[in-house]
């Protein structure tokens, strides 16, 4: 099951059409060079970057995993997750995003 950060954080690619990607994310339609940033799967992991591709496999559907942002191009992910743990750091003194977000909301 994917939960979607209210305040999904996209880049200029994407930004205009971020429901319509998400909608086709969730139909599992194929998306060409779209990312999802993710909170981590384990504990060694500071954030997931996945292709939006992923998600049509059925493991996807027993686990749930929640999206913090949508972009176009791997190097955009890179620079989004790079930006997000430079903010993440200056605001709270550590690198811990999942505890950063545990409290944020996110939707179905």
């Amino acid at each position: 099951m994917i939960e979607w950060y209210e305040g999904l954080i996209t880049d200029d690619y994407v930004s205009e059409s971020v429901d319509e990607i998400v909608c086709k994310i969730i139909n599992r339609e194929i998306m060409h060079n779209i990312y999802c940033i993710c909170l981590p799967s384990n504990d060694k992991n500071l954030l997931d970057i996945i292709n939006a591709n992923e998600f049509k496999f059925p493991h996807y559907d027993k686990i749930t995993t929640k999206v913090l942002g949508i972009c176009k191009g791997k190097d955009n992910a890179v620079n989004i997750v790079k930006n997000l743990v430079e903010d993440v750091y200056k605001s709270t003194g550590s690198y811990d995003l999942k505890m950063f977000f545990t409290n944020k909301e996110f939707r179905r």
